[in-house]
């Protein structure tokens, strides 16, 4: 079953070789703004992550879904796998975000998935300032050695991959032990179909990651999304 997003207002950020289309869903009296970001495609057709919306909208968490790649950039190949240009393109956006009165006082949060994942982490690391939490899914350049050399300790962070069971991953991620701040799980299903669970982990642990930072969450109660 859909579920049913209300309206959300279109935003527009101009580049000088093209533009970055935005949406925002923001609920009445917001806590908190999660920039999702999904490098390499579209998050329009991808259910899974229109139900995540729903799920933040209804508890209050503002909502930005961006792609970061201008329509022309979209086709080329090399431009939807280059990390550097999804870090700098989700920098530059909460620039421009804290220029907008009403995103200016949120902390933000961000969850990303594919190239859109190792962007965050890698913005995350450069502007720690702006960066209350991170979730990341499906990263593509995800190196948890690199992380821990290079990740800020004042930054949550959970890094969750999934992967076709009885499939040798092709991704270069590793699992060592538990750091202080930065959680992995990797997470098995018998297709190879869209990464639901991982989804779910991500926006789980966001959700109410974010609300304990605003005093919004009583810490005997604990959500459950099932997106399925």
């Amino acid at each position: 079953m859909t579920e049913i997003l209300p309206k959300p207002n279109s935003l527009t950020f101009h580049l000088k070789n093209g533009c970055l289309r935005c949406e925002a869903w923001v609920p009445h009296q917001s806590t908190a703004l999660v920039i999702l970001t999904h490098g390499t495609g579209t998050y329009r057709s991808n259910r899974n992550l229109n139900r995540t919306i729903k799920w933040f909208y209804d508890r209050h968490i503002a909502i930005l879904a961006t792609d970061l790649l201008t329509s022309h950039e979209l086709s080329n190949r090399e431009l939807r796998l280059n990390t550097e240009l999804v870090t700098q393109r989700i920098m530059l956006l909460i620039s421009y975000l804290r220029d907008l009165p009403v995103f200016s006082y949120l902390p933000i949060a961000l969850l990303g998935v594919g190239t859109g994942a190792d962007g965050a982490l890698s913005a995350s690391a450069r502007i720690p300032h702006e960066i209350k939490a991170v979730a990341a899914v499906n990263g593509l350049d995800t190196k948890a050695e690199m992380l821990k050399k290079v990740f800020p300790a004042t930054i949550p962070a959970l890094v969750v991959h999934q992967d076709t069971l009885g499939q040798q991953s092709t991704r270069g991620l590793t699992f060592p032990a538990e750091l202080k701040n930065i959680r992995f799980k990797k997470i098995f299903k018998s297709d190879d179909s869209t990464p639901c669970e991982a989804i779910e982990e991500a926006t789980n642990w966001l959700t109410e990651n974010m609300l304990e930072k605003r005093n919004h969450l009583n810490h005997n109660e604990r959500y459950a999304i099932n997106l399925r």
